[in-house]
């Protein structure tokens, strides 16, 4: 979750700090969790995000090929949103 939000907030423009803090807390919680997999995960879209950034595109424009996350993004959004389109309580 802390890593899809700091993807966003990269596409968004957000400050640095906050990009940086998803980032972190997202290699953090995978860490304490024991999931290899996704602190893997995270410590790539991080690098790719660094990357980016020292390119010169200053992680504007930030992109990820997202198509192996859209089942989860899909799942994720169907157990937030309700049909009518708000957020379930």
């Amino acid at each position: 979750m802390h890593r899809l939000r700091g993807v966003f907030l990269t596409a968004m423009g957000a400050d640095e700090v906050e990009i940086e803090a998803s980032f972190c807390a997202a290699m953090r919680v995978t860490q304490e969790q024991k999931s290899v997999s996704l602190e893997k995960r995270a410590e790539a879209t991080y690098a790719e995000y660094r990357r980016q950034k020292a390119s010169g595109s200053g992680g504007r424009g930030f992109r990820l090929p997202l198509s192996n996350e859209m089942g989860y993004i899909r799942a994720l959004c169907d157990a937030l949103v309700a049909p009518e389109g708000r957020l379930k309580p």
